[in-house]
């Protein structure tokens, strides 16, 4: 039951016990910095609609929205193949030198695999866009759609790529 759940977490948040361990400031520091970084984050995230909203109107909104869930789409299975090698990356980094410039091979063969479905996405998007947004959401939502998403899955291909190697020093520390 949520209610009961909700109530055992207040009591326990706002218990004695709780509110006197040691660790409580650097806890609520680490919290704060986070729940900072997630507002911003929303933010950032949200401002490009909102943007489109004001400058472009709705139904560019929309035609917005579909485009940004295709190449979010694209973008996801990318990353599934990079963080798939992840652990792998970070085991050979950790090991030495040598063993480095193993996974800096293997963080270039992620990133090759993940341009490799990004790509062809990317060359449909431009090739077939405009008729499969006017077969699926319509003709008026097309016309707004069809630029923006072969600008977009272009852009997805390469920062596919990028994040490969951003994943890697991320991993190894080297950022």
């Amino acid at each position: 039951d949520f209610k009961l759940i909700f109530t055992f977490c207040v009591k326990t948040a706002l218990s004695a016990k709780f509110t006197q361990h040691p660790d409580l400031k650097d806890i609520l520091d680490i919290s704060l910095f986070a729940w900072i970084g997630q507002i911003v984050i929303v933010l950032f995230v949200r401002m490009s609609v909102v943007l489109v909203q004001i400058t472009a109107g709705l139904v560019a909104t929309a035609a917005f929205g579909v485009v940004m869930r295709l190449t979010s789409i694209s973008k996801e299975l990318a990353q599934q193949i990079i963080y798939a090698g992840s652990p792998k990356v970070a085991r050979l980094a950790a090991i030495d030198e040598q063993h480095k410039t193993e996974a800096g091979w293997l963080t270039l063969a992620l990133a090759r695999r993940s341009l490799l479905l990004t790509g062809p996405l990317a060359v449909a998007a431009i090739a077939l866009g405009g008729p499969f947004l006017s077969a699926w959401v319509g003709s008026e939502v097309a016309a707004f759609g069809a630029l923006p998403l072969a600008i977009l899955a272009l852009e997805s291909a390469i920062a596919t790529a990028a994040q490969a190697a951003t994943n890697t020093l991320n991993l190894t520390g080297q950022h």
